[in-house]
């Protein structure tokens, strides 16, 4: 081997030796996130913590759909039953959350099956005004088309005296006011002027434009005390959605046990309605819970 040829190796080790010496670059550290990228879950406003004093549910997450109508807002709800819920079931309970400086009557309405310890998503829907949280399957898009024209639930709230029909796959609501039963509470018994709470079906749409009914007031039979149609629970047979002669009696507790509208907005509902399909949720007041 050449001298010229020997000092390629001795060249190429110490160039080595002194990159090994050289000091390391400094590499930029990544940014602090800013406030703005931080991403922190949405508030669901202390509904986890309502609906697992029910004792029915382990909540694992609650996030907002939509914007909020009429009040109301929609969530997608993930977790598992603690406990097997039926579909058509209400539970009604005075509840106190970590910041709430008084008790507040709470109606959840479960219009799907819940199995203990099965995981479970659903849409949730809670109206404030009305005390109510109800939950129900997602919407799904395979449904008829004449199905999606028809309401899935009538929510009937004693506590402000309305009559909310909802449609899941659209979210359309409308909000009506109604009068209920005379006394307050549960049904218990024919004649008893209580409006029944729970869930129930329609059994028929009557029409009940030639319907009479005697008060007991001593004016006798009195002609289109119903309006034009009687929408029939299947569960309670004498009770009904029906319209009235006495508008202005809409919006408290005047009834025999039905639920009364002005006859315009009984009109506009009756098209809406799949015997079906629509389901009705009657919720109670406080005062009808200490009955």
């Amino acid at each position: 081997m050449t001298m010229k040829h020997a000092l390629i190796p001795i060249c190429l080790f110490v160039v080595a030796c002194h990159a090994g010496d050289r000091p390391k670059a400094k590499t930029q550290a990544d940014p602090a996130p800013t406030v703005d990228t931080l991403q922190t879950p949405p508030s669901d406003g202390g509904l986890s913590e309502t609906l697992e004093k029910f004792n029915a549910l382990r909540i694992d997450s609650i996030l907002p759909v939509g914007e909020s109508i009429d009040g109301a807002t929609r969530f997608l709800v993930k977790g598992a039953g603690k406990a097997d819920v039926s579909s058509k079931t209400m539970l009604s309970k005075l509840i106190r959350t970590k910041d709430d400086d008084e008790e507040k009557l709470v109606s959840c309405v479960m219009f799907r099956k819940i199995q203990k310890d099965v995981p479970f998503e659903a849409e949730l829907l809670h109206v404030p005004s009305a005390g109510t949280i109800l939950i129900y399957d997602t919407f799904d898009i395979n449904a008829k088309k004449s199905d999606k024209t028809k309401t899935d639930f009538i929510l009937v709230s004693k506590r402000d005296m309305k009559l909310r029909m909802i449609r899941r796959n659209d979210f359309q609501i409308m909000t009506l006011p109604m009068a209920t039963g005379k006394n307050p509470g549960d049904k218990k018994k024919e004649g008893d002027k209580r409006t029944p709470e729970g869930v129930f079906s329609v059994y028929a749409i009557h029409d009940a434009s030639g319907w009479d009914y005697d008060f007991k007031d001593g004016k006798g039979r009195i002609k289109g005390t119903y309006g034009k149609y009687f929408i029939r629970f299947k569960e309670h047979y004498h009770i009904g959605i029906h319209g009235t002669h006495l508008p202005e009696t809409v919006g408290s507790r005047a009834t025999e046990g039905c639920v009364r509208l002005r006859n315009e907005d009984l009109e506009r509902i009756v098209p809406m309605i799949s015997r079906s399909k629509t389901l009705i949720a009657v919720t109670p007041a406080i005062e009808d819970l200490k009955q």
